[in-house]
């Protein structure tokens, strides 16, 4: 799979589980969305986000707008037909790098959520 795109660096509270805020912001624009673990083959569902949260995700995964874009990425990488519709997310304690194609209108409102997502501190 290859990425490369625009990096965005966002700033994580410390008491914010980045993996568990990040799949759920994105499933609010992406209702379908799916995500994988960098060191994986298996696409979740956000069904399984619990079970996936408990078994020690690794620090990069990448979330997918739903299962037929994953699939265009797994066999092709990126292509112009599939741009924006995966965000690649490297975890590095509290620096949190989002990875998209381009920073259009639909990403920046995404990165934006994700961004105030990662601020909000759990009570």
């Amino acid at each position: 799979m290859g990425i490369g795109g625009i990096d965005t660096l966002l700033k994580a509270s410390p008491d914010v589980y980045v993996a568990e805020v990040s799949i759920r912001t994105c499933g609010r624009h992406w209702p379908r969305c799916v995500y994988q673990d960098a060191d994986e083959e298996h696409v979740h569902t956000l069904k399984e986000l619990k079970q996936w949260l408990s078994q020690t995700p690794g620090q990069q995964f990448s979330v997918f707008r739903d299962r037929r874009a994953a699939a265009i990425w797994k066999a092709v990488g990126y292509m112009p037909t599939n741009a924006n519709t995966m965000l690649h997310i490297i975890v590095d304690g509290e620096k949190v790098t989002v990875v998209c194609d381009e920073l259009t209108g639909e990403m920046r409102r995404m990165i934006e959520d994700l961004q105030a997502a990662l601020q909000d501190r759990a009570d």
